[in-house]
């Protein structure tokens, strides 16, 4: 597996795809997650690129080279885990550790054709990565397949007794889909269809795909599909920005106030100075609101 740039990964550096990162902060030990994958046995590689501090989602990185799509050189990857969806894509590893707050495991793996896991927040222990103080992001796996996908998570999941945030208790184990005495399982989910993002697609063809999918799992497995309407959409969208930009600045500004803001490319810079703008109202606000 590899693990992202923004979890530690002793004795490896931390740098977030900055420049600077690791001048600031120092790698002791791993992360809880990666702590975890060691237990299990996982082989790491290494660290995986991103887009700086995981403020965009295209995977652009003057610093360090843009990750290059495995099925196509000249187009995105998607970010901000560009590394990690590029490397179980291209076959490097069968798997990859990333992190999630606004699509960072989701968009990378969708451009890539993986299996991304963005898991419900606080289900898996944010302790020893840079966005570990925050209330949005969560560490996810990226994978070829969801059974996959599945084991990491199961290897992962769970709270730390020191972890506050984390939700307990954690479910002992994930159900194993394959299995013959758990096909059931899925009778008994429900599915939401947002009929408007479901059909905005580029082609036909991807939303006939998932058609055919929903279809299967209500003919096969007895899941049922209800059309859903996902009311105050924009503010919601504001509202998370407002929380996880909020959120992006009170972890990084005392590096930036310190002189290392000039080290930063232009999108993160972009970013906090929007962010700036944020009111401490707002914030408070944007909490209400979730």
């Amino acid at each position: 597996m590899a693990i992202k740039d923004d979890i530690d990964c002793y004795p490896h550096p931390t740098k977030g795809a900055s420049t600077w990162m690791h001048e600031v902060r120092s790698v002791e030990k791993d992360a809880v997650s990666v702590s975890r994958l060691r237990s299990c046995g996982v082989i790491l590689i290494g660290k995986a690129n991103m887009h700086e501090f995981g403020m965009g989602t295209t995977g652009n990185n003057p610093n360090y080279g843009t990750t290059r799509n495995p099925y196509a050189h000249e187009r995105y990857t998607g970010g901000s885990s560009s590394g990690p969806a590029a490397i179980v894509a291209s076959g490097l590893c069968s798997a990859a550790l990333g992190t999630d707050g606004g699509g960072s495991i989701r968009i990378p793996s969708s451009l890539c054709g993986v299996v991304g896991l963005k898991t419900t927040y606080g289900r898996t222990n944010m302790g020893g990565s840079l966005c570990g103080s925050g209330t949005v992001e969560i560490a996810g796996p990226i994978a070829s397949t969801v059974e996959d996908v599945i084991l990491v998570y199961a290897a992962i999941l769970g709270s730390s007794p020191e972890d506050r945030i984390s939700l307990k208790p954690s479910p002992p184990c994930l159900p194993i889909l394959s299995s013959p005495e758990n096909v059931n399982i899925l009778g008994s989910l429900q599915l939401g269809k947002y009929t408007e993002w479901f059909n905005d697609v580029h082609s036909t063809d991807i939303s006939d795909v998932c058609e055919d999918v929903l279809n299967l799992l209500s003919k096969s497995h007895g899941c049922k599909t209800i059309e859903i309407v996902i009311p105050e959409l924009h503010e919601m969208r504001i509202a998370h920005l407002v929380s996880i930009g909020s959120e992006s600045l009170r972890s990084l500004n005392p590096d930036i106030e310190d002189g290392k803001g000039v080290k930063l490319n232009c999108d993160t810079r972009t970013c906090m100075a929007l962010f700036r703008t944020f009111t401490a109202s707002d914030y408070v606000a944007a909490q209400c609101l979730r």
